[in-house]
């Protein structure tokens, strides 16, 4: 562990990566992660946040990088099909769940608990 605290530089070019990339591509993973995917109601886009940040604060303190995306998907997709008793679409939740099997697994199976 280095004890070196991160550039400021660094820190302000992943700030305008974060920024831009919302931009561009915002309006489109709103629409994917909560029309297509699933429609989230106040009740479980609140199981879905609660369930990811467990998930992102556990993962980060025993050193396991993982992507709030993944982690924010899985609880969508998980959060309809063990608690709703619906499938998700999945030809919109297939591509990046083989990319991340695990971390949404466990992403997922928390937002229902």
């Amino acid at each position: 562990m280095s004890t070196q605290p991160t550039p400021i530089w660094l820190l302000l070019y992943g700030g305008v990566g974060i920024c831009v990339g919302l931009w561009v591509w915002g309006r489109r993973v709103i629409q994917t992660m909560g029309k297509d995917l699933t429609p989230i109601t106040p009740s479980s886009g609140f199981s879905i946040e609660l369930a990811s940040a467990l998930t992102v604060v556990v993962a980060s303190n025993i050193g396991l990088p993982v992507s709030t995306t993944h982690c924010k998907l899985s609880s969508a997709a998980t959060q309809r099909l063990n608690c709703k008793h619906y499938s998700p679409h999945m030809n919109v939740f297939s591509p990046p769940f083989a990319d991340s099997f695990d971390t949404e697994k466990a992403s997922g199976y928390k937002a229902c608990i």
